[in-house]
């Protein structure tokens, strides 16, 4: 239903393609929802979330064809989020979007 609305929008597949997104609380709701869409439009996607629900959210799109990295972040602890910038950079170099949608 998702992707059906996405391309009622007339949005190509590819319009994030080369684009890196890094979506916090994105193991459920509206953060795994924004971070699958940002999948099926073409992103690499970091599931920045602080339960192991991120681990489903990441095999969810990587079934559904996007790329994905889970990593366990606490957005409250600025440990976590230097583990979060280091991963998602080491993986993938840079970081193009970031959707702060985790609630502290």
């Amino acid at each position: 239903m998702l992707f059906e609305k996405l391309e009622r929008m007339e949005l190509s597949r590819t319009s994030l393609s080369g684009k890196v997104a890094v979506v916090t609380g994105a193991g459920r709701g509206i953060g795994k929802e924004l971070a699958r869409a940002m999948a099926w439009l073409g992103a690499k996607v970091v599931i920045a979330e602080i339960a192991d629900t991120g681990a489903e959210v990441e095999a969810l799109i990587r079934s559904e064809g996007g790329t994905a990295l889970f990593v366990k972040t606490n957005v409250a602890d600025e440990n976590s989020m230097n583990r979060l910038a280091k991963k998602t950079l080491k993986e993938f170099s840079k970081v193009d979007i970031l959707v702060n949608n985790a609630t502290i």
